[in-house]
C-alpha cells in the first residue's frame, strides 16, 4: 500500500504510477461460538491466523453419558425349567430359590434400562421383551412380553391418553414366571430371534430398526438336554440352525449360568449328540453340541460359553473378538490383562454362584449394553480455509497424554474417520489431536473449522446391522450414512469451531519496465522487503527502475522500492546532476488541453468524432492521414463534457487485434471502463481524458496507455477508499495521473500478488515516435 501526498501541480513522464492512501481492512470480528457441552473443540491459534500456518486442533470426546449412549432392543430369555425352582446349590441356604434370585435380577435389570424419551413416536430408549422357556410350555417356549419401549408412565403420550407403563407391566410378568418342565436352551433362543426380527405373526409392537443394537440376555442353570438345541433348526425348512440365526442378524448375546449345577457336565458323544443315560433329564440330547474341553462330558456351562463367543465376532477390531479355541492356560480374569477373549472364558458369558451375584451380573451386563462399545467420529475439516492433508494424528487419554486405541477407516486429506477401539467410560475424554494448514490464500474472516457436512459422534455398536443397507458393495459413504441418518442412532454434533484468518499483508502496487515519477511525497505502508510479507517467498519491488520525486519517502514509511535501487528524493538537488535527468517542467494547467492543442492539428481537418464504445468502430474511424480520434455520440451529439462508457464485450479476448490501426482517442469528459480492455501485440491506443477514469472492480486487464486530468480509480467508486475482495487489475501499456490517482483495490490475500500491476510496453514509444517525439534534423557533413 503507498501513500503519496501530491503537490498541485501535475507531472507528465514517459511514465508516471502514483497512488493514495489504501486503508488497511479490518476483519468483521465476531463472538467466540459457544461450544457443546458434550462434545468440545480446542483451536490454538484461534484468533489473528496467519495464512500458510499450521493449526493445532483437539476434538475432546467424554466418557459414554446417557445423550450419547446406545438405544438398544433387548430380549431377556430366562430358564423357567424345575430345576429353577430348587436353593443355590440343590439346598440351604434357601429362600432365595433360584428363580425369586433371577425375578430380582430381571426387575434390575428392566428398572436400569434408559425410557422412551420421546413421548409420542416412540422412537428412542429401550426396547425390552421377555421369553421364558421350558419344555412344559408350548413350543417348549413362550414370549411372555412383547418387545416394547420402556416407558414408566410419567409423560403424556399421545394426548389426552396417557403413557402406558411398559416397565411396569414388564416387571409383573417377569413376577408371574413359574417353574416346570426340562431345558431346551434352542427353544428360548428361538422364539427370542423372532421377537427381535419382528418375524412373529400377527406382528406385535416388537421393532427391528436399522441403527439399533440387537441383544439377547441368556441365562441357564443346568444342562441343554431337550430338542431343538441352538445348534439344529427350529423347522427343518428353516434356512439355517437357530444360533447361526443369531450371529447372521448380529445380535449379541450375554450368557448367564445360574448355580453350580451348570458347571456339572453329564457324559457326552458328540457323533450321535447324546447324553449319557441317567444323567439328564428330557430327551438327554444336545444335538450337533461340541465338547469344547475334549474330555469326554458337557455342561450347561461350556454351550453357554460357545453361544456368547460364537455371537461376540462383531468388533471392528479383530483382536477383541472372541477367539473360537479353549485355552487351558488362559486366567479368566477381566482385571488381568493376560486374560484372553476365548472359549473358556468369553467376556460375554458370566457365572453367578450365588442370589446376590446373580444381581450385580445383571447389573453390569445392563451397564455394559448402555455404555458405548466405541465412539465412531467422523470429520471433514473446512477446505474453503484449510488445505492438503492433516498432519501430527494422533488419538490420547486428555488426562495422561496416554495413547488410545482406534482403528483408522482409511479416508485422506482433510477429513478422518476413526473408531475407538475401546469404550470410553464415564470421567474419562478422549483427545483427538492433529494440525491443519491454512491456505496460502485465505482472506482475512471468520471462519468454521470445520464442514457442517461432516462433524459427527456417533455412539455406536458392532452389532448394529447396516450391512444389508444399501445392498450390495457398501462404500465408506454409504456406511456412514447408514450409521449417522437413521434417527434410532444416537450421535452428537462435533462444534463447528472457531478461526479467524488475519491476512497482515497489505495491498501493493507493482510496476514492471519502465520508471516512475511522482510530484510529492510517498508514504508506503506494505514493506516487500519485510520477509514476512515477502510476496511469495520471492524478493518483490515497487519498480524495476527508477523511481524520481520531487520529494521524500516521508519518515516512518515503509520503503518504496526499486529492483536496481535507483531512488531519488527532493529531484533535482545538489547530489543528483549526474544523472542528467532534466528538471521537472511547470505542467499546463490541463493536460488534455494541452495535447488537444498540440496534437489535434495533425490531421487535416482535425480529429475524427467517432462512437468509441466499440473497437470495430474505433478500427473504422482511423484513416491513412489521421489516428487522432475525440469521442462523440452519435450526430446529433450532445455538446461536451461528452462521457464514454466502455461497456461492448468485443473490447474483451483481443478486441482489438493486430489487425486494427492505431490510434489516440480524447474524451472530453469521463471515462468509464464496464469490461475488460485487450489491444493486440501490433498495435495499440492511447486514451486522453479531460475528466475522471473509472475502471469497474470487475474488470481484470485493460490495455492501453490512460493519461487523465481528473481522477484516475481502479475500484470504479467515487474516492479513494479501499476495496476489499477484488480481484487483481492488470494494465499493460501506462498510466499519467494529474489528478487525483486512486490505486484502490484490495484482494482478498494481498500476500502473493500486487493489486494492481502495470506492465510498460515499449510499444507505444515506436508506434506513437510521431506523437511523443519532436523530430530532429541532424546534418553532418562528410567528407567526399
Amino acid at each position: 500500500m503507498i501513500k503519496m501526498r501530491l503537490a498541485k501541480r501535475p507531472i507528465f513522464l514517459i511514465f508516471l504510477i502514483t497512488s493514495v492512501v489504501i486503508f488497511t481492512a479490518v476483519g468483521i470480528s465476531l463472538a467466540k461460538p459457544v461450544l457443546s457441552q458434550v462434545i468440545s473443540k480446542d483451536i490454538s491459534p484461534e484468533w489473528d491466523v496467519l495464512p500458510g500456518s499450521e493449526v493445532e486442533i483437539t476434538i475432546r470426546v467424554p466418557g459414554a453419558t446417557k445423550e450419547l449412549r446406545d438405544p438398544a432392543d433387548i430380549m431377556l430369555v430366562m430358564d423357567t425349567t424345575g430345576s429353577m425352582g430348587l436353593c443355590w446349590g440343590g439346598g440351604a441356604p434357601c429362600p432365595p430359590r433360584k428363580l425369586a434370585s433371577a425375578k430380582t435380577a430381571l426387575t434390575t435389570f428392566v428398572n436400569q434400562t434408559d425410557e422412551d424419551r420421546d413421548a409420542i413416536g416412540g422412537t428412542r430408549g429401550d426396547f425390552v421383551g421377555l421369553v421364558q422357556y421350558n419344555t412344559s410350555l408350548a413350543g417348549k417356549a413362550r414370549l411372555e412380553f412383547g418387545i416394547k419401549n420402556m416407558t414408566d408412565g410419567a409423560a403424556p403420550f399421545v394426548p389426552p391418553l396417557p403413557e402406558p407403563n411398559n416397565k411396569n407391566t414388564l416387571i409383573t410378568r417377569i413376577n408371574a414366571l413359574t417353574d416346570a418342565g426340562a431345558t431346551s436352551i434352542g427353544a428360548g433362543i428361538n422364539l427370542a430371534n423372532k421377537e427381535s426380527l419382528n418375524l412373529i405373526e400377527p406382528a406385535t409392537t416388537s421393532r427391528r430398526a436399522d441403527g439399533v443394537g440387537q441383544y439377547m440376555v441368556l441365562a441357564t442353570d443346568g444342562i441343554q438336554n431337550m430338542t431343538p438345541s441352538p445348534y439344529e433348526k427350529a423347522l427343518p425348512a428353516d434356512p439355517d440352525t437357530i444360533l447361526n440365526t443369531t450371529i447372521n442378524s448380529k445380535i449379541a448375546v450375554f450368557t448367564i449360568g445360574i448355580g453350580n449345577d451348570v458347571n456339572d457336565g453329564c457324559p457326552f458323544n458328540e457323533a450321535t449328540g447324546k447324553y449319557a443315560k441317567g444323567c439328564t433329564g428330557g430327551d438327554q440330547t444336545c444335538i450337533n453340541c461340541d465338547d469344547l474341553d475334549n474330555d469326554g462330558n458337557l455342561s450347561g456351562a461350556e454351550v453357554m460359553k460357545d453361544i456368547a463367543c460364537r455371537t461376540d465376532q462383531v468388533d471392528l477390531d479383530p483382536s477383541k473378538r472372541c477367539q473360537m479355541v479353549w485355552n487351558t492356560t488362559n486366567l479368566c480374569s477381566a482385571t488381568d490383562p493376560a486374560s484372553v477373549n476365548d472359549l473358556d472364558c468369553p467376556r460375554n458369558y458370566f457365572f453367578a454362584p450365588s442370589d446376590s451375584e446373580l444381581t450385580t451380573i445383571y447389573e453390569k451386563i445392563s451397564n455394559l449394553i448402555q455404555t458405548p462399545r466405541w465412539y465412531s467420529i467422523i470429520d471433514l475439516i473446512n477446505p474453503d480455509v484449510f488445505i492438503g492433508s492433516l498432519t501430527d494424528f494422533t488419538v490420547t487419554d486428555c488426562d495422561t497424554g496416554a495413547p488410545w486405541p482406534y482403528t483408522d477407516m482409511g479416508l485422506g486429506g482433510l477429513v478422518f474417520w476413526i473408531h475407538l477401539s475401546d469404550p470410553v467410560p464415564a470421567g474419562k475424554t478422549v483427545c483427538i489431536n492433529f494440525k491443519a494448514k491454512v491456505r496460502n490464500d485465505a482472506p482475512s474472516g471468520d471462519y468454521a473449522v470445520d464442514s457442517p457436512l461432516l462433524r459427527k459422534v456417533v455412539s455406536w455398536d458392532p452389532t448394529i446391522d447396516c450391512d444389508h443397507f444399501p445392498p450390495p458393495g457398501i462404500s465408506i459413504q454409504d456406511l456412514f450414512w447408514c450409521l449417522t441418518k437413521i434417527k434410532e442412532l444416537p450421535s452428537d454434533e462435533i462444534p463447528g469451531g472457531h478461526i479467524q484468518v488475519v491476512n497482515p499483508a497489505k495491498p501493493w502496487l507493482q510496476t514492471t519496465g519502465g520508471d516512475v515519477g511522482v510530484r510529492g511525497d510517498i508514504d508506503v505502508d506494505r514493506d516487500l522487503t519485510d520477509p514476512s510479507a515477502t510476496p511469495g517467498g520471492v524478493q518483490q519491488y515497487n519498480a524495476d527502475y527508477l523511481i524520481v520525486l520531487t520529494g521524500v519517502v516521508s519518515p516512518g514509511s515503509k520503503p518504496f522500492t526499486s529492483a536496481k535501487n535507483w531512488l531519488v528524493q527532493s529531484y533535482p538537488n545538489a547530489a543528483t546532476p549526474s544523472l542528467d535527468l532534466p528538471p521537472f517542467p511547470a505542467p499546463p494547467t490541463s493536460m488534455y488541453q494541452a495535447l488537444w492543442d498540440r496534437y489535434s492539428r495533425r490531421c487535416p481537418t482535425g480529429p475524427i468524432p467517432v462512437d468509441v464504445n466499440t473497437p470495430g468502430n474505433v478500427a473504422a474511424a482511423v484513416t491513412p492521414d489521421c489516428n487522432i480520434l475525440q469521442h462523440d455520440e452519435p450526430p446529433p451529439g450532445p455538446p461536451p463534457p461528452n462521457d464514454l462508457t466502455i461497456n461492448n464485450a468485443s473490447w474483451g479476448a483481443v478486441g482489438y487485434d493486430s489487425s486494427n490501426p492505431p490510434a489516440v482517442i480524447f474524451v472530453d469528459g469521463d471515462l468509464t471502463i464496464e469490461n475488460n480492455i485487450e489491444i493486440g501485440i501490433g498495435t495499440g491506443l492511447i486514451f486522453v481524458v479531460r475528466g475522471d477514469i473509472s475502471i469497474a472492480a470487475s474488470v481484470r486487464q485493460i490495455d492501453g496507455i490512460y493519461i487523465t486530468d481528473g481522477e484516475f480509480n481502479t475500484r470504479g467508486v467515487a474516492g479513494c477508499g479501499l476495496g476489499s475482495n477484488n480481484d487483481q487489475l492488470v494494465i499493460n501499456g501506462a498510466v499519467y495521473v494529474f489528478g487525483t490517482p486512486c490505486f484502490n483495490r484490495d484482494l482478498a490475500n494481498n500476500l502473493n500478488d500486487p493489486a494492481e500491476k502495470i506492465i510498460f510496453e515499449p510499444k507505444y514509444l515506436w508506434l506513437f515516435r510521431d506523437i511523443i517525439g519532436d523530430p530532429k534534423v541532424v546534418y553532418r557533413e562528410i567528407a567526399p
